[in-house]
Order: structure tokens, then C-alpha cells, then sequence
């Protein structure tokens, strides 16, 4: 999740024209911490997502929602993967895709019995 986040963060920031130095300074967090939040190596707070939503001024649900289009592939090339990787990324998303059809039928079918 704070991959998705940070993802946000970064989107919302070029949105606003801002730089990361200065949105640490809106924070009063270092350079460095901002940086690992926007990365999604760093976990972000409560406290820092309502501070950031009012530093960018859009609402906190605009930094936290989760682009439905976003898979795994697009991630794992995002961070510059190898093709290999980035093969049984698409092919274990198939499977779970199956699975998760599986699943679905089986509980529809479950309800009517």
C-alpha cells in the first residue's frame, strides 16, 4: 500500500508543480524521509497524509485510492525489473485471475443451493 501511496504523492506533486524539497519543507519532515514516503519504502501516518492532502489541497481519498489499472506488471517495470521477472509477474496475475473467477462461481453457487 505505501507503494501506491507514494506513486500518489509523486502524481499529485508534479500535478502541483512542486518540488520534493519543498513539499519537505511544507511537512517539516527532511529531505530524505519525503523521499522514502514517496518511494513507498517508508510508511506515511495519518498524521502526514492530512498534512499532505492540505499542503497539495486535494482531499486525503486522492493520495490513498488504488488505480484499479495498476497491476503488478506495471510495477515491477516501474522499478526497472528484468523481463523475466516481469513474465511470471503477468503470468502469476493470470492465474490469480482464474483463481479469482474460480472463487466467484463457486460461492454464487454455494448461495443458491
Amino acid at each position: 500500500m505505501s507503494y501506491a501511496i507514494g506513486c500518489n504523492m509523486k502524481k499529485v506533486r508534479r500535478e502541483k508543480r512542486l518540488n520534493c524539497e519543498e513539499v519537505a519543507k511544507e511537512l517539516q519532515i527532511p529531505y530524505k524521509k519525503y523521499m522514502m514516503l514517496e518511494d513507498g519504502t517508508a510508511d506515511v501516518s495519518c498524521k502526514i497524509l492530512v498534512e499532505l492532502a492540505d499542503v497539495f489541497g486535494v482531499n486525503i481519498q486522492k493520495l490513498t485510492e488504488i488505480d484499479k489499472r495498476s497491476d503488478l506488471k506495471t510495477i515491477f517495470e516501474e522499478k526497472n525489473m528484468g523481463k523475466d521477472i516481469i513474465r511470471s509477474v503477468i503470468a502469476i496475475e493470470q492465474i490469480l485471475r482464474v483463481f479469482n473467477a474460480h472463487e466467484k462461481l463457486y460461492y454464487q453457487n454455494n448461495q443458491k443451493l
